[in-house]
């Protein structure tokens, strides 16, 4: 059997009594409830032991609480003899795990707030909680109750499934490099099945890239399979320069390559990165003037109507979300729009 480590994180389970019970969004909550919970950087796992009740929490920005709906924990659980375990980096989803029985469910939270409770596992076939000492990595001894060793530290939770179900990802994520037509729904959808972060639209995402400094002017994303430009223009340009400035690119063989072209909305939206550094949402280790990149991707037109000025997407990176450039030159000579002008990062993919 294959073993998977379903989470290292730190466990952090603490009992408290919440003054309001509000917070857990939970009606039926009273001042002397007891509560576990089981946080990461901004968010929490919130279980009433009073109600059986668990609810996820997230603060988006100041005086913004973000709430899942409210689940209520099956009858058969001893939540007097329950903890809360976290699994993943984010802590988007957990494990109730029962002491006592050995029974554990796992919960996930969902963009539309929903729950999903997706396995049952019963301590006595699958799951198990397994210590590591620090001094003996190679050996695996069973926690005791009487243990006083420090869980966060050494706890882990150790799922051995009796098949074999899980499927190898690929070693490259497979992004649409050829321009296209999207709606609002489709970029929504898009950030959610990549994990891209997004200010508006996806601001729960957390890619991670794996990148290289060429040392040519040009940044390997081995995560994405994309070689970008550590650069791009000296200024913000109109598309229909962009679009030369590509060309150019290639004509010269920039960094030895002449397949760069611009690059399609996902692609750029791989780059965002949920911390701001320099000003801008983007790894330091590109330079942090092209601001505002010119997509190759369109959406409808302004405000959704045929005579309107067309639309194409572009990446904000000092807001760190994809917005729209209004192209009013095409439909009004020589007029342009403040969003008109934007950089070019071109970007080519890697064999």
């Amino acid at each position: 059997m294959k073993t998977i480590h379903l989470t290292t994180a730190l466990l952090i389970c603490i009992v408290v009594c919440i003054p309001s019970p509000s917070q857990a969004d939970d009606s039926s909550a009273k001042n002397d409830d007891q509560f576990i919970s089981v946080g990461g950087y901004n968010n929490s796992w919130i279980l009433n032991k009073t109600t059986g009740r668990l609810i996820f929490v997230q603060f988006k920005k100041k005086d913004k609480l973000w709430k899942s709906e409210v689940v209520s924990i099956p009858a058969s659980y001893d939540l007097n003899h329950s903890v809360l375990i976290p699994a993943g980096a984010k802590v988007n989803s957990v494990f109730l795990h029962d002491q006592s029985s050995g029974m554990a469910t796992l919960f996930t939270v969902k963009g539309d707030h929903s729950v999903e409770k997706y396995l049952d596992y019963n301590a006595g076939e699958d799951l198990k909680l397994v210590y590591t000492p620090k001094t003996e990595t190679s050996a695996k001894l069973p926690l005791r109750k009487e243990s006083n060793n420090n869980a966060g530290e050494n706890l882990k939770l150790v799922y051995t499934p009796k098949t074999k179900t899980s499927a190898k990802l690929p070693l490259k994520l497979p992004l649409r490099k050829e321009p296209k037509k999207l709606l609002e729904r489709d970029i929504r959808k898009m950030l959610a099945r990549y994990d891209f972060y997004d200010d508006d639209l996806n601001w729960r995402g957390s890619f991670t890239n794996d990148f290289v400094n060429n040392g040519n002017g040009t940044i390997t994303d081995k995560a994405t399979g994309l070689m970008w430009q550590k650069n791009g223009s000296s200024r913000a340009i109109t598309l229909k320069r962009a679009r030369t400035y590509v060309k150019q690119l290639n004509k010269g063989q920039f960094a030895g390559y002449s397949d760069w072209r611009l690059p399609t909305i996902e692609e750029f939206a791989s780059l965002v990165e949920r911390e701001k550094v320099n000003g801008v949402h983007i790894a330091p280790l590109f330079y942090d003037k092209q601001e505002m990149c010119w997509s190759s991707d369109k959406a409808d037109p302004f405000g959704g109507h045929t005579r309107n000025p067309p639309q194409i997407w572009i990446i904000n990176f000092p807001k760190g979300k994809i917005t729209t450039a209004i192209l009013l030159s095409e439909v009004v000579p020589f007029k342009y729009s403040t969003s008109e002008y934007n950089y070019v990062r071109a970007v080519r993919g890697v064999k």
